[in-house]
């Protein structure tokens, strides 16, 4: 029982006026206060008297005194403690916001991105006291508080301070610190060792709770929570709410884990797991093959083998480096193989007169082989599949066997076109513990045949590089390649750059490092990694120097200059990657039959191609932008016949028939697609069938388009019926009411702050539809004064339908012009924008939206 309000203002009575119960917890009782000497508002936080009886009142005061000097903006700093004859007390700001209780008890449910910004300042305030050796120990919503629309953590330490002024009093059980919903296993169970990750565990209670609206583990007594908590799986959170992403599920996951060794390390680690997933990509953006290359291996696993012909352009001169095969039994020397590879294949590319298939496509091509030798019942030509998947006459292969602590290598250099080894390179020995003596010599022997064998001027290089970087970077290296091509960017990105951490003389991890932050939507950091590699180009192969021109000014909007790099890269690699990338990027810049031809000498079954659904939309797309949509017809009856079942392999004929005006036909896909769930890339029966009225609203038919809008609305309402909806889907039926003219109801939607030049462009439009022009207009010219990067045209693109809709040709030709020079993409925007309707017959949008050649 609390003391009374009447004892507490007596024992405080010259130093705070108490004004009142505030509330109280497991460990004390809150007053507000007015502090006297500094006339401030306060809360004076008095222990319960049970409390402070098993505790060292001396103690105790010691160590608040510690922790008073624990400053961060998103911690609640300690003003004040004491002891009043046998009552402890502290003393702490007042926060007006309430507490993190207080909302979830007005909104069960929070929307995603309050909910990471919560959790991002409560990890940074953990971090910064982990870094000071304190722990918590209670963190549960009633002690986040709202300070300025800021998360900071109240009674940071306090149970430290009651845990060491009790002395062995806790381990007697007469004690409990902690609240039981949100203690750590090894917490609850009474254990002493209790490090940061016991925060992290309890942070991530609060998580699960802010998006699900329980905490994960509940029950009658804190020893059934317990149990449950070690025994239990964490109960699934997308059943509660299916807009939840993966991502953030799996990091809760680990964020709950049951072994505090199998959490984050650190708070900020959580945080940043529980973020990047939640980032939508742009699948078409092929950046140095990672989307493709995810789609490709994985049905790689699924597919027989089929006899290939050798690819168009092969010649003897072009090179592929195999993963050597580990015949040591020990799968942790996994990466030695890959490393030597990569090594072999970066020394090959520095020669410039070699034609050699990149260092991913032939990792792609070896984990294709792999999985054909894990699956099938007789064990594949290995050689002959890495020509048929690589274009290369000449194969770099070689294993590598462990005896004690030595590992020996073999290496050879293959015609597989006539079946001969040219030469054998090894044995070659090298310590387990350092096995990049035996890959640098390896690296050089080849060089130095291949030099004898192509041209001479790759002599006087074949050793000029050195020794590979260390074997501890590799491996981050080989572990974030890995993550690469399974489409685990947040891996990717975390080892790419551990990598280049552990070795800074190794440039090579920080490309890939930039590619996977920007398929997280992390384009800033991209960014900032790119730069920092172009600072060290020297060091890169030319190969991989076009890449980071590639990088730097697609991150830069510079769509031409991006073209002109990806060209090179092409040339260089010819039948990889690149040129799918050229198709993407020539695309992109109005280039609609050099993308085709790029597109076409692809083989869409084999190679990089394989299992890669999105070449055809791609591919339907240029045509569509010619107008030539029986081509697209075509290209869509393929696509369909290839993948049925799958959503987005619909989208060129459900485009194609809309521009057709084939109804019936159009109708009867759409009932099939009506059947089918979400795909990989994001695409929906509710997506599809916006797709269907976007291309029918463009082609004339505006009673139809209002059919496909309505219906395409229905799937998106029931989808958020009784769900807290994600604001991807919130905005897509937002736009669906303002295209069936409901545009109050999509005002409702975007809300009175929208976040993000689409979003904002949106309640601009709505502004003038509802009569206010001078606010659309407002909202106009804010757009367009916009210079935010990595925009990428968005912003001018959305002042040129807000100027369009408001009649004025000249904005919305400059913003048309801007979005242009700005990085937006030349696509099906151009026909099918109907605020842009008045510029169709203007002399000069023709000529910015006319296909080059």
């Amino acid at each position: 029982m609390s003391d009374s309000l009447d004892e507490v203002r007596e024992a405080l009575e010259g130093r705070y006026a108490i004004e009142r119960e505030l509330g109280s917890g497991g460990m004390a009782v809150v007053y507000l206060a007015k502090d006297l000497q500094h006339g401030r508002s306060v809360a004076v936080k008095i222990l319960r008297s049970d409390i402070a009886a098993c505790l060292g009142p001396e103690r105790f005061v010691r160590e608040i005194r510690i922790l008073s000097q624990l400053t961060h903006p998103n911690i609640l700093p300690l003003y004040d403690s004491g002891r009043v004859g046998d009552r402890l007390f502290y003393v702490m700001p007042r926060a007006e916001g309430g507490s993190l209780r207080d909302t979830l008890k007005k909104r069960t449910f929070l929307p995603l991105d309050e909910v990471l910004r919560v959790a991002a300042e409560v990890g940074e305030a953990l971090d910064f006291a982990h870094s000071h050796g304190i722990v918590h120990r209670d963190i549960k919503p009633e002690n986040i508080l709202n300070e300025a629309g800021h998360a900071v953590v109240a009674d940071f330490g306090i149970a430290r301070a009651i845990d060491v002024a009790a002395g062995d009093t806790l381990t007697s059980g007469s004690l409990v610190v902690g609240t039981p919903a949100y203690m750590s296993p090894e917490q609850g169970s009474g254990q002493g060792n209790i490090d940061g990750r016991s925060d992290i565990y309890s942070l991530a209670c609060v998580v699960y709770e802010m998006i699900a609206g329980n905490v994960p583990y509940q029950g009658p007594t804190p020893d059934v929570i317990h149990a449950r908590k070690a025994l239990e799986p964490m109960p699934p959170i997308r059943t509660v709410r299916p807009t939840v992403p993966a991502g953030i599920e799996e990091a809760l996951r680990r964020g709950l884990a049951v072994i505090p060794a199998d959490r984050f390390s650190t708070a900020g680690d959580f945080v940043a797991a529980l973020r990047r997933p939640a980032r939508p990509r742009r699948w078409r953006t092929l950046a140095l093959g990672a989307a493709a290359t995810v789609t490709a291996v994985t049905l790689a696993l699924l597919l027989s083998y089929r006899a290939r012909q050798r690819l168009q352009r092969a010649t003897h001169d072009r090179v592929a480096v195999a993963e050597f095969v580990n015949r040591t039994g020990d799968s942790k020397l996994d990466a030695v193989g890959f490393m030597a590879a990569d090594w072999i294949t970066e020394g090959l590319q520095r020669t410039r007169t070699i034609e050699v298939v990149p260092m991913l496509s032939a990792l792609e091509a070896s984990l294709y082989v792999r999985a054909r030798a894990e699956s099938g019942p007789a064990p594949p030509n290995t050689l002959g599949v890495m020509r048929a998947e690589t274009g290369a006459d000449i194969v770099v292969s070689g294993s590598f066997y462990r005896s004690g602590d030595t590992l020996t290598f073999q290496s050879q250099v293959t015609d597989v076109r006539l079946g001969k080894v040219l030469v054998a390179i090894g044995p070659v020995l090298a310590p387990v513990a350092n096995p990049v003596l035996a890959i640098g010599e390896l690296r050089t022997r080849a060089m130095g045949f291949l030099a004898s064998a192509n041209d001479e001027r790759l002599a006087a290089s074949a050793g000029l590089e050195g020794a590979p970087p260390t074997y501890e970077a590799y491996q981050e290296f080989s572990a974030g390649m890995f993550g690469y091509v399974s489409s685990d960017f947040e891996s990717a990105s975390a080892h790419l750059m551990q990598a280049y951490q552990s070795d800074s003389t190794y440039p090579t991890p920080l490309l890939f490092a930039s590619i996977s932050l920007s398929n997280q939507g992390r384009n800033r950091e991209a960014d900032s990694v790119a730069h920092i590699l172009d600072r060290m180009r020297g060091r890169l192969n030319p190969f991989y120097q076009d890449w980071l021109d590639y990088r730097l000014a697609y991150l830069a909007g510079d769509r031409p200059r991006a073209l002109l790099a990806v060209r090179r890269l092409a040339g260089r690699a010819p039948g990889t990657k690149a040129t799918y990338n050229l198709a993407v990027e020539a695309l992109e810049n109005g280039y609609l039959d050099e993308a085709i031809s790029a597109l076409k000498s692809l083989p869409p079954d084999r190679g990089p191609m394989r299992g890669w659904i999105p070449y055809w939309e791609l591919l339907g797309t240029a045509y569509h932008l010619k107008g030539d949509y029986k081509a697209e017809l075509r290209v869509g009856a393929e696509a369909r016949s290839k993948y049925p079942g799958r959503l987005f392999a619909l989208l060129p004929s459900v485009r194609a028939l809309a521009a057709l005006a084939r109804t019936s036909e159009l109708d009867a896909l759409l009932r099939q697609a009506g059947d089918l769930g979400r795909d990989p890339y994001g695409t929906s029966p509710g997506s599809v069938l916006r797709e269907a009225g976007d291309e029918s609203l463009a082609h004339g038919q505006a009673a139809a388009a209002r059919t496909y809008f309505a219906r395409s609305l229905r799937w998106y309402t029931d989808r958020m019926n009784g769900h807290s909806a994600s604001h991807a889907d919130s905005m897509v039926t937002a736009n669906l009411f303002y295209a069936l003219g409901a545009w109050k109801e999509s005002v409702a939607l975007v809300g009175p702050t929208p976040a993000g030049s689409e979003d904002i462009g949106l309640l601009g439009l709505l502004e003038v539809r509802l009569g206010r022009s001078d606010e659309g207009r407002r909202i106009a010219l804010r757009l367009g004064a916009d210079r935010s990067p990595y925009q990428f045209g968005g912003g001018f693109l959305a002042q040129a339908r807000i100027a369009g809709l408001l009649r004025d040709t000249m904005m919305a030709l400059n913003a048309v012009e801007n979005a242009f020079k700005a990085g937006r993409e030349y696509d099906l925007w151009i026909h099918r924008t109907p605020e842009l309707a008045l510029l169709r017959s203007n002399r000069r949008f023709q000529d910015l939206v006319t296909p080059k050649r």
